[in-house]
């Protein structure tokens, strides 16, 4: 299974917005938030060790289920994104969304108030596809924001699964066999 995840990973993709069908061409029904530069996935997944009572040494391990994360890095500006992911914005005389300090939206707001479906759409049908029914997006904080001229933009993003309604996070499969498997 891991072989299968790093092939995902390493593959072209895009990322959709509230996708309602995914037996449709990109962007199954949801609104496209544009072509990715990277992506990666933590599976949230830790283990403590279980010490023997001779010696102290690990004789077993307790599995920790954390918060599973995808964070990527999309390919230039997107309005869509940026309406997304960042608590204050505004549409700007061009016709864009501008990213703007304080805003309307102050501390203490529950970022849930933005969690939406998110999908990564690989451009390849044969590869896998991640799908996170309620996502929390935000900027990553952990990189910067890359501003090296229209063509090497980068927009920085992660986004945290939480637990919908039917108590799922997340699904890595075939677009074919999430179409077939999932209710979205």
């Amino acid at each position: 299974m891991v072989l299968a995840i790093q092939e995902t990973l390493r593959q072209p993709g895009r990322l959709v917005s509230t996708p309602t069908d995914l037996s449709l061409a990109f962007p199954h029904g949801g609104t496209a938030l544009g072509k990715l530069i990277s992506v990666a996935i933590d599976w949230g997944i830790d283990a403590i060790d279980v010490p023997g009572l001779e010696d102290g040494e690990p004789v077993d391990q307790i599995e920790l289920i954390g918060v599973f994360t995808m964070s990527c890095v999309l390919r230039g500006y997107d309005n869509e994104v940026v309406k997304v992911a960042m608590p204050n914005t505004v549409v700007s005389s061009t016709g864009n969304r501008r990213i703007q300090g304080r805003g309307a939206k102050r501390h203490g707001r529950m970022r849930s108030s933005r969690a939406v479906p998110i999908l990564f759409s690989p451009d390849d049908p044969d590869h896998r596809a991640v799908y996170i029914p309620l996502a929390l997006p935000a900027p990553d904080v952990t990189q910067a924001l890359f501003l090296m001229g229209s063509a090497r933009y980068g927009f920085p993003l992660v986004f945290t699964a939480m637990e919908d309604s039917n108590g799922e996070t997340y699904y890595v499969d075939l677009l074919g066999d999430l179409d077939t498997d999932i209710v979205l």
